[in-house]
Parts: structure tokens; C-alpha cells; sequence
């Protein structure tokens, strides 16, 4: 927070408002800027200052929307109906990336290997069939088949898979291919092999799953992502929060199949 600036006596005179004074000069900014709503009476400078001390002590923010929201304005909004955004976002990523959740529950999200078994396990079916985990030459899922990469890549049914590594996101690495009933490859509209197939899967622990095909009407909004729904509940933190959005890729190009 740094140094204390004193402000306390805007809202009460004996708890002075601790704040850095870099933070104050950038509150002073909002208080300073102009209104949005010009044709309406404004709160004084005075009640602007008062608003954003509030607004601090309460999310420890500084509210860069304070006259986008109108708060400005005398008898417009209700500062109480607002939070702060940045608290929101860290509210959310806190669900799958901060303390809320144990690291081996955190490993759920981040690892898709460890989401579909877990996953499979608690609701099967419900995500697209892991068909092996490899890196390089070495078949680390299904653990009793005493295959290579390669014989395994050889021994898939005719179909369309998709490959990603297992901590990768936004689609970065990923790639799909097909395997016709006539045994072949097909990848990036060329026939392969299966070595080009593992080629393009050096380096990392990667997983192949069954390829996911969207509904048409879904494919319309944006047929190079998968458009997910994604639901977090943190008891004890800011509220229980809903997202939904659409995930995009890392490059035009690429795809993403489904979403941890």
C-alpha cells in the first residue's frame, strides 16, 4: 500500500485511508477527469473524492471506471451495484489458478490427461476418448499395450483425431489428422505417414483424442474454436461465478477441440 495519505476525515476522521501516493495521484486523475454525462447535474468534488476513498477502502483498487459508470452523477447510480473489475478477475482465475483449490485439485484444470481420467472416471463419456499418451517413441497411455507410438498410431481405427500436448493452451501445438479405411494419413490435406504423424509431436508429453465436430450452427459464429461454458464456484471468495466464451486459437489456423 505504501505511505498512509491522510483522506480519513472525508469519511470518518480518525481512520486515516492508507494508500500509496502514487495510487492517490491516480485517484485524483478519475476524481479530475471529465464527466460522461455532461448534461447532468455532477456531485461535487468533495462527494467524488469521498466515492472513490470508499471505493478503495472496500476493493483496494482504484476505480478507473468511476465516470464511466455515471457515479459521477448526482442521484444517477448507485456506487453499492458495482464492483470492481479487477477483483473479479481475480476472483475467477483464483478457481483455477490461485489458493482457492489444493495444487493437486489445480492439476485437474492444467493437466488434460489427469481431466479426462478423472473426469472419465466420475461421468464417462462425457469427454472425447483419450486414444494414447505419448512422448516421442514412448507409449505412456494405454499403459498394458506393449506397443511404440508408431505401432499404436498404425493400430487406430479409420477416423479423425485431434493432437495437443497435455499442459498446452490456446491451441498452440495442436494439429489433427485422419486415418482412412484404407490405413493412411492424412494430415494438413496431404498423405503421411505415421513417423510424419510423430514428428510433428516431438518434444512434449502429448495426448490424441477422438476429434470433436461442431453443430453447423455453432460452426457459423467461428468454426476454428470450440465455443465452451465454463462454471466456477469458490465458497468464501468474492461470489460464485459463471463464464462463458469462446476460446481462441493461437493462430488463425488452428483449432481447438474441446476445452479442460
Amino acid at each position: 500500500m505504501g505511505r498512509p495519505v491522510n483522506l480519513g476525515s472525508l469519511l470518518s476522521p480518525k481512520r486515516p485511508v492508507k494508500m500509496s501516493l502514487g495510487a492517490y495521484e491516480n485517484m485524483m486523475r478519475v476524481v479530475d477527469r471529465s464527466s460522461y454525462y455532461p448534461d447532468m447535474p455532477r456531485k461535487s468534488r468533495r462527494e467524488r473524492v469521498a466515492d472513490n476513498v470508499r471505493w478503495w477502502k472496500e476493493w483496494g483498487f482504484v476505480n478507473e471506471c468511476y465516470n464511466e459508470y455515471g457515479l459521477d452523477v448526482k442521484d444517477f447510480r448507485n456506487q453499492d451495484d458495482y464492483v470492481e473489475r479487477w477483483a473479479v478477475k481475480r476472483d475467477r482465475n483464483s478457481i483455477h489458478h490461485g489458493s482457492i483449490n489444493p495444487k493437486n485439485h489445480k492439476n485437474l484444470v492444467l493437466d488434460k490427461v489427469q481431466f479426462y481420467s478423472y473426469l472419465e472416471k466420475m461421468l464417462p463419456g462425457y469427454t472425447p476418448t483419450v486414444r494414447m499418451v505419448l512422448v516421442g517413441n514412448r507409449l505412456f497411455f494405454p499403459m498394458l499395450e506393449k506397443k511404440t507410438s508408431i505401432g499404436a498410431l498404425r493400430a487406430l481405427p479409420a477416423g479423425k483425431y485431434a493432437v495437443k500436448p497435455s499442459r498446452g493452451t490456446m491451441g498452440k501445438r495442436f494439429f489433427s489428422f485422419e486415418k482412412t479405411p484404407d490405413k493412411e494419413f492424412v494430415m494438413h490435406g496431404e498423405s503421411v505417414t505415421a513417423r510424419d504423424v510423430m514428428r510433428e509431436a516431438r518434444g512434449m508429453r502429448f495426448l490424441i483424442q477422438d476429434f470433436v465436430e461442431q453443430h453447423d450452427a455453432i460452426n457459423r459464429i467461428a468454426p476454428n474454436t470450440l465455443k465452451t461454458v465454463g462454471l466456477g464456484r469458490a465458497d468464501g471468495a468474492l461470489s460464485s461465478i459463471s463464464t462463458t466464451g469462446s476460446r481462441l486459437p493461437a493462430r488463425k489456423e488452428a483449432t481447438i477441440d474441446f476445452a479442460t
